[in-house]
């Protein structure tokens, strides 16, 4: 797609088709999880921790 393409002119089924794609490409960055992989393992990460105390 080119970098010029707006994002509002796509289809929502080619935006969905884009979206799947990038977020399940693995990345060096996440240690070559996809992002998709790294964001489930963070929001269970997150809704593991222990509640902060309120006082």
């Amino acid at each position: 797609m080119p970098s010029e393409t707006p994002v509002a002119d796509l289809a929502e089924d080619a935006l969905a088709k884009l979206c799947a794609r990038l977020n399940g490409t693995p990345r060096k960055c996440l240690d070559y999880a996809t992002p998709a992989e790294a964001f489930a393992a963070e929001m269970k990460r997150v809704s593991e921790e222990p509640e902060p105390c309120r006082n």
